[in-house]
């Protein structure tokens, strides 16, 4: 089992102009029983690796293509190369110049082609893995009908792993649009760029009053700059600088450590919301967590609450009763109220009611916490206290 500051080393070396990393975010950083790897799954150059608990991370690996800040469930890693809102106001210029067929190309596919495309027709990415859900959606409600995904030959490309969480991506983006009954547009898979991107002998010519060669070499050398110049941005602009984030996230008054709803979520949502929400049933989805609490099972040591990242789950005590609060828009799935369960009595499920998604509605638990012993009779008790300071826990 990693310990703290082994998991701060590792997403210190990932930190990069290509990626941030908000440590305070990270579930293994809240608490190191987390069972979240979801970075090192998704990881398509094999930067970051798990072997059974043990974590590694080999810098010089990472092409920061983003594909592990999509398989991130808290926010906690940020792609930057380029920032999502960046790379989503490329998507729009696509779909307004395709009249709302935009294609999105992986970069490697884009090395190997020797004849001219039109750049203003397609949004390049390091990897498609670098999509997520409010990208594709916020395209769709900005009115493309077709997004195109050309990926190339991934089972050639030593990066191809990144196409499986692309896949992903859109199988979840086409059932929470379904969801919301929209069925008007979707998503396509191609390895080559369609035949309308590519530029005819003529027309490359007319406007550009250059030869094939020189065109491309003009094409090669405007998007290495662009590279340059996004880079240079992130690392000197100072309105894109950030506070360094806290080596130790510390405990609030309340007793639980900082929340934070990733930005991803929220527009997701209110991209959805201009679809038409859902307002009966339950959704399927990767993104969403239905949070269930066993009252028989729990001992309102009130950790779940304590250690969300997301605010999710919260504890009430009023009128002499104790609950748990249980808000599925704001649950990202990161399971680790359920890891950490020193009972058992959580579980996450992966169907969410729509109604919690389209209006914020929540449910309550109650449960019935067992008499509280006085500091110094009960280690586990002991911990806590330690923990969570305040003698909140013990018997006055």
């Amino acid at each position: 089992m990693p310990n703290i500051a082994s998991i701060l080393d590792i997403l210190e070396r990932i930190e990069s102009p290509s990626m941030a990393v908000h440590q305070e975010r990270c579930v293994l950083v809240r608490n190191r029983n987390a069972s979240c790897r979801r970075c090192s799954d998704a990881c398509a150059s094999g930067a970051i690796s798990c072997d059974g608990d043990r974590l590694d991370v080999i810098p010089d690996l990472c092409i920061g293509c983003g594909t592990c800040a999509t398989a991130c469930p808290t926010g906690a890693l940020e792609a930057r190369n380029p920032p999502d809102e960046t790379l989503f106001a490329n998507g729009l210029a696509a779909t307004k110049a395709t009249d709302g067929n935009p294609v999105i190309v992986c970069s490697t596919y884009l090395e190997s082609c020797r004849d001219p495309y039109e750049r203003s027709t397609i949004v390049e990415a390091t990897c498609l893995g670098r999509m997520e859900e409010s990208f594709l959606v916020g395209l769709i409600a900005n009115g493309a009908k077709t997004v195109v995904l050309v990926s190339g030959d991934c089972d050639q490309c030593p990066y191809g792993n990144g196409l499986n969480t692309a896949r992903l991506v859109c199988d979840t983006a086409t059932t929470l649009m379904e969801a919301c009954g929209y069925t008007d547009a979707g998503f396509v898979f191609a390895k080559e760029l369609p035949d309308d991107a590519w530029l005819e002998d003529a027309d490359l010519e007319r406007a550009q009053g250059v030869s094939r060669r020189e065109f491309l070499s003009q094409m090669k050398q405007g998007a290495r700059s662009a590279a340059v110049s996004a880079v240079t941005s992130v690392v000197d602009d100072p309105s894109e600088r950030r506070q360094a984030s806290p080596r130790y996230a510390h405990v609030g008054e309340d007793g639980s450590l900082p929340r934070f709803v990733p930005a991803r979520r929220e527009k997701l949502l209110d991209w959805l919301s201009l679809l038409g929400y859902p307002e009966a049933g339950e959704i399927p989805t990767r993104l969403w967590g239905h949070v269930r609490i066993d009252g028989d099972l729990c001992m309102a040591c009130m950790m779940c609450a304590n250690f969300c990242p997301t605010g999710a789950l919260v504890k009430y005590e009023e009128g002499g009763s104790t609950a748990i609060g249980h808000y599925p828009s704001r649950c990202v799935r990161c399971c680790l109220c359920r890891d950490i369960c020193l009972r058992g009595a959580i579980t996450v499920d992966g169907e969410v009611p729509a109604a919690a998604l389209a209006e914020g509605m929540g449910e309550r638990y109650e449960v019935k916490a067992p008499r509280k012993p006085r500091a110094g009779t009960n280690p586990m008790y002991d911990r806590l206290y330690d923990l969570l300071g305040k003698g909140q826990i013990y018997e006055r």
